[in-house]
């Protein structure tokens, strides 16, 4: 609810905020030879793990980090590569092998 005497600004939903980064729509992807040079050294471990096909839960134990810390890495993945699931990220990752 507005504040009385404020103003709030133009409105945004949850989908438009979740989708937009820097000022870009969700839907922008990076070019596939560039989509790991968006990743740190981390994030493209994390990557190189799902393209072998390990769970969230075989991730963290190899890499010493909780679920949790896994999951958000996997998200911030995503967002960057411009992807929503596992299945998207290995086809991408798969086309600039």
């Amino acid at each position: 609810m507005d504040e009385p005497g404020g103003s709030r600004g133009p409105r945004i939903t949850l989908g438009e905020l979740a989708g937009r980064r820097d000022g870009k729509a969700h839907d922008e992807r990076a070019p596939p030879s560039d989509a790991l040079a968006l990743l740190s050294a981390g994030q493209r471990e994390v990557a190189s793990l799902v393209l072998a096909g390990r769970s969230t839960r075989e991730i963290a134990a190899l890499r010493s980090r909780s679920e949790r810390t896994v999951a958000n890495q996997l998200a911030a993945i995503y967002r960057k590569v411009g992807v929503s699931s596992r299945a998207e990220l290995a086809a991408r990752l798969r086309s600039e092998e």
